[in-house]
């Protein structure tokens, strides 16, 4: 997960109660390091930090178990590294 800045990132967390894997992406509107830090701390959550979204998605698939559902979302930036990912390894995407 990581967003274009100006996303309020803290009416996410009032919603889900996830396991979250936050990865830091190429743009000027992205969220830095420390911002997602911050942002994780004031909310009293956990995460993972990844240097890729596809580092970050590959860990999600290896903690999922059965029935779990991955949620890529917010930044067009991760949803098309992950979805190129799943259509290099012959999945469909939707």
């Amino acid at each position: 997960m990581n967003s274009a800045a100006d996303i309020r990132l803290d009416k996410i967390f009032n919603k889900l109660n996830p396991l979250w894997y936050t990865t830091l992406l190429d743009s000027e509107r992205s969220h830095t390091k420390e911002s997602l830090n911050q942002i994780f701390d004031m909310n009293q959550s956990e995460h993972t930090l990844f240097e890729t979204p596809r580092q970050a998605f590959q860990q999600a698939r290896q903690n999922a178990k059965s029935g779990d559902c991955i949620v890529v979302f917010v930044s067009f930036l991760m949803v098309s590294s992950i979805m190129s990912q799943l259509q290099q390894e012959g999945i469909h995407v939707f």
